[in-house]
């Protein structure tokens, strides 16, 4: 039996049909299984059927599952674990769905008809792409410090790729720039689940027309971002929500990476349904 409030785990729920239904249904979106499979294990939803999100990375989502975990259960998450195998401070939120505390349509074997028909709030965050790529670019750069497992693939195709050198490009702008060309040559001559989740283009991870968010947050007004969702769940926001997983703001670093057009040429080629679909403005090259 399982107790209230939470999934069942740990039995055969059936195989979810959801992924080969995309392809079938969308298949312009999801060219293959991997990039289906992946799409549909990015949602997290309660019991209570309230909410749905979706992850979209390096756009706040740690900061958005604790949010709704607290609203959810009425305590600040604080769950510590240590994993071999990412640098994540707070990866135990993603390991929500396992311990049945969220679900997940995979996990619960949901069809297309069944993931059309979840209730609640459907939401989703983004951010500036601007922004996002120097976010992705420093986090990856983190990974080759820690000797991380989590990116061990992705450091070895760029360096193969675009022939980055550990020794000179980790953190340079010369760096960033032949990391934003190894995510186009994947995007123009690859398929989208080669490109990693951190910085696939976040149409692709949301995919509005599938997803039909109700509330999309931006990171750039995150407070403004937690009273709305407060508001709409008819719950009062938590006074203090803990910023989890952050790159630290570096200004002058981000001026010296957009110091050459051509960087912010790419990031508008690779991102640019990004800037339309969430009207981030493509011209706009500054932090935020």
């Amino acid at each position: 039996m399982t107790p209230r409030g939470l999934f069942a785990t740990g039995q055969e729920l059936g195989a979810a049909t959801l992924p080969d239904e995309l392809i079938e249904a969308h298949p312009a979106m999801f060219p293959n299984g991997a990039t289906a499979r992946r799409y549909c294990g990015n949602f997290y939803f309660p019991r209570s059927g309230r909410w749905i999100y979706q992850l979209n990375g390096k756009s706040g989502n740690s900061s958005t599952l604790a949010l709704l975990f607290e609203l959810e259960f009425g305590v600040p998450f604080g769950v510590k674990m240590v994993s071999p195998t990412n640098q994540h401070p707070d990866f135990a939120l993603f390991e929500l769905c396992r311990a049945g505390v969220f679900g997940n349509p995979l996990l619960q074997g949901l069809s297309l008809a069944d993931f059309d028909a979840l209730p609640g709030l459907r939401i989703a965050t983004v951010r500036n792409p601007f922004t996002r790529a120097v976010s992705s670019f420093l986090y990856l750069c983190r990974s080759q410090k820690l000797g991380d497992v989590r990116f061990v693939l992705e450091r070895l195709r760029l360096q193969a790729l675009v022939g980055f050198d550990w020794a000179q490009h980790d953190g340079t702008p010369e760096g960033f720039l032949r990391f934003l060309e190894y995510i186009r040559l994947l995007q123009t001559e690859g398929t989208p689940d080669m490109i990693d989740a951190h910085w696939l283009p976040q149409v692709q991870h949301i995919q509005p027309a599938v997803y039909r968010p109700d509330l999309i947050g931006r990171t750039e007004d995150m407070a403004g971002f937690v009273l709305a969702l407060a508001d709409r769940l008819g719950q009062t926001a938590p006074q203090r929500l803990a910023a989890r997983n952050r790159t630290p703001a570096r200004p002058d670093l981000f001026a010296r990476f957009y110091a050459d057009p051509a960087a912010a040429d790419l990031v508008r080629r690779i991102y640019a349904a990004d800037f339309e679909t969430f009207g981030y403005d493509p011209q706009d090259v500054k932090p935020a």
